[in-house]
């Protein structure tokens, strides 16, 4: 119990430990990252509005869209891949709309 204990508590950054840990997560992401929060901010609203759009023109390609950004930043690895992925559905998007 106290390894338990002691494994929870050592991950979590306060005290002498603050600025140097970070909180491990089992796919390698860290979700208190800066760069990932501002990330998954911009492009999970993007997805939101592209989504409401489609909902209420009733059109199939953006209301799929808005739920495949809203899904990548909720569960893209990183900053880098969430925005490069988020343009990609983005141009999709457009490409198929065209």
């Amino acid at each position: 119990m106290a390894d338990l204990t002691g494994r929870i508590f050592n991950s979590l950054p306060i005290g002498h430990h603050a600025g140097r840990g970070r909180v491990r997560t089992g796919s390698g992401m860290d979700p208190l990252n800066e760069n990932f929060l501002w990330a998954s901010l911009l492009w999970g609203s993007i997805g939101g509005g592209v989504l409401l759009y489609g909902w209420r023109q009733k059109s199939s390609v953006p209301l799929l869209g808005g739920i495949a950004l809203t899904l990548l930043s909720i569960f893209a690895g990183g900053a880098l891949s969430m925005s490069v992925l988020s343009l990609l559905v983005l141009g999709f998007m457009w490409w198929v709309s065209q």
